[in-house]
């Protein structure tokens, strides 16, 4: 799993999933892995994770990154003063 942690999810923002409700659940950069600790860093903050214990972890994007990849592919077909505010609020405010 430290190889595959290594190769594929470094550097990237990860969700990792332990099991039960949704409160089971941690989010950071992906900044290290190895003897089957994973660790995340959010917010300042370093989150030591035992490997054994994910369930899942998927990559997370941005939400600016969600919404430019909208609007690129959106845009172009409805032009109108709704989307021109919508991408002026997302240039300056997200």
């Amino acid at each position: 799993m430290d190889k595959f942690v290594s190769e594929h999810l470094w550097n990237k923002e990860v969700e990792v999933y332990f099991g039960g409700d949704g409160n089971q659940r941690l989010r950071g950069r992906v900044v290290g892995s190895a003897d089957g600790v994973l660790v995340l860093e959010n917010k300042g903050r370093r989150d030591y994770v035992n490997i054994e214990k994910v369930i899942a972890a998927w990559e997370v994007r941005p939400l600016r990154a969600l919404l430019s990849s909208f609007l690129v592919l959106h845009l172009p077909f409805c032009r109108s003063a709704f989307a021109d505010l919508l991408s002026l609020f997302i240039k300056f405010y997200v």
